[in-house]
């Protein structure tokens, strides 16, 4: 062996060795240093692992509810959000999910926020003007090319409901063919009138709750009917040669899907494309990786609103890293642990600050207990009357960001070893690329060498990291002279991407 070789297989060793010798001197001399003082960063040695997982479908956020109020706005600032939702520069998302309304009838005054006009009127006549905020911003998602649309439901059409209202009522099984077939009749017309590639349809939501106080559009659908409701719209959707798949049953819990797919999935095992469920339990790793049994492509279709309450659900308005961190421990958690292949946050603008934005960072900065955190864009609710028409951006966003923008459908999820606690990463492999997420829950900053799956890594790599302090800011992302590590600096409480690519195999 040459002098070279020798040097060039000694090379990490060294490194490391050199490595841990700056930290533990960084370690002596923070003992020393002043109260206050940055902790020393902590070496980290990981490794993408050799085993393929899921491929990614996408990640994506609803269109429901916000597009009415933002499509009042000036359209310079409907420009701006729709590049900040769909542009690669935004977060570029792979998956839209289009609500298809009720009509809104019954859902008390104050939450009128929560609906959607149907195109199913009164009369029973089909009036295709009825949405055009909602289809505003559909029609921008086809323009960004969104490679998966969805349209989903919160109710049937108040019209074909036996209490006449678009909330608090029970889908029967002789409800479920002319809801269908409503379904079937909105898609075609969005495919062929408004050319919309809709590539998936979710005929009911969260079918364990109605919504008895009508706070939104909302209606029970019991496991049995699901089974019918699913056949039916599957048959008229092939009579009408659609091609679109049916996702199903958007659980309001992890748990609830578990225990309720058996009551509905075999007899529509075949024409169930995607099973789905909302994380609104706030699944443990152990309760998530009970999934995998359903041996099936899975999506957390909706989430949002954590408060870190012992409920976990509630008000609770947070626009710091505290909210960003856990959004990216819910992905992270969603992908690793529960295998699911898609991610979807619930909305992607919000009114619901809790506070005067006027005030500057007072409101938009700080956490209140009077807003929520479901949007990642907040706008102010009194735009009407002060004519405040800016948008207002949150760590969640960026973190959402860090995600969606690197994490392309496609991309196959394998683990990351090596991780030590409150840290966590996990890496997407597309061909030669690796998209790595690394997590520093910790306050203490930390160093990552990351070695590649196989082979070694390729010059030239890329990061941007999210923090306290930036958002999504371009930072060193380092390869060795050897190719055998991706060197990046993680700070306290961050998220950071990486994006480096394999050595060609000889």
């Amino acid at each position: 062996m040459s002098r070279a070789q020798n040097l060039r297989m000694a090379a990490p060793q060294f490194r490391r060795t050199v490595l841990a010798a700056l930290v533990a001197v960084a370690a002596l001399a923070a003992s020393w240093a002043p109260a206050g003082a940055q902790p020393a960063p902590k070496a980290i040695q990981a490794h993408v692992s050799t085993q393929a997982r899921q491929q990614i479908y996408g990640l994506g956020v609803a269109g429901a509810w916000w597009p009415a109020d933002l499509a009042r706005f000036p359209a310079s600032v409907q420009a701006e959000l729709e590049q900040l939702i769909f542009a690669p520069a935004g977060l570029d998302v792979s998956q839209y999910r289009y609500l298809i309304g009720s009509g809104g009838v019954g859902v008390v005054p104050s939450s009128a926020f929560k609906t959607a006009p149907s195109f199913l009127t009164a009369s029973r006549t089909y009036d295709w003007t009825a949405d055009p905020a909602g289809l505003t911003f559909l029609e921008a998602a086809v323009k960004y090319q969104v490679p998966d649309i969805l349209a989903f439901a919160n109710a049937a059409p108040a019209v074909l409901n036996s209490n006449g209202q678009s909330c608090a009522d029970t889908l029967t099984a002789a409800e479920a063919a002319p809801y269908a077939s409503f379904l079937t009749l909105v898609l075609g017309h969005l495919v062929a009138a408004d050319h919309v590639p809709v590539n998936y349809v979710s005929p009911f939501n969260e079918p364990s709750y109605g919504q008895p106080q009508c706070q939104q559009e909302a209606m029970w659908v019991a496991p049995s009917v699901q089974s019918v409701l699913i056949s039916d719209l599957w048959k008229d959707l092939a009579a009408a040669h659609l091609s679109i798949g049916i996702v199903a049953d958007e659980a309001v819990s992890s748990v609830g899907l578990r225990s309720d797919v058996g009551n509905w999935l075999p007899g529509t095992k075949s024409k169930v494309a995607v099973l789905a469920d909302h994380n609104y339990d706030w699944p443990s790793p152990a309760t998530l990786a009970q999934l995998q049994s359903l041996n099936a492509p899975l999506w957390a279709t909706e989430i949002c609103c954590h408060n870190a309450s012992p409920s976990g659900f509630g008000l609770l308005y947070d626009p710091t890293m505290t909210s960003g961190i856990w959004l990216a421990q819910t992905i992270f958690n969603d992908f690793v642990y529960g295998g699911y292949s898609a991610f979807d946050w619930w909305l992607a603008a919000s009114p619901h600050m809790g506070c005067d934005p006027r005030e500057g960072a007072n409101c938009t900065g700080v956490p209140n207990q009077a807003g929520y955190n479901d949007g990642l864009v907040y706008y102010d609710s009194n735009y009407a009357t002060d004519h405040n028409y800016q948008l207002y951006l949150t760590k969640r966003y960026w973190v959402m960001r860090d995600f969606s923008r690197y994490v392309r459908p496609g991309a196959v999820v394998h683990k990351v070893a090596g991780m030590p606690a409150n840290t966590e990463a996990v890496s997407f492999v597309s061909g030669a690329q690796v998209v790595t997420v690394a997590i520093n829950r910790s306050k203490t900053p930390a160093v990552l060498d990351l070695a590649p799956p196989s082979g070694t890594w390729a010059a030239g790599a890329a990061g941007v990291q999210t923090d306290g302090a930036a958002s999504n800011a371009t930072v060193p992302a380092t390869v060795s002279a050897d190719g055998s590590e991706l060197s990046a600096s993680l700070p306290g409480t961050s998220v950071t991407t990486l994006v480096a690519n394999l050595s060609p195999t000889k």
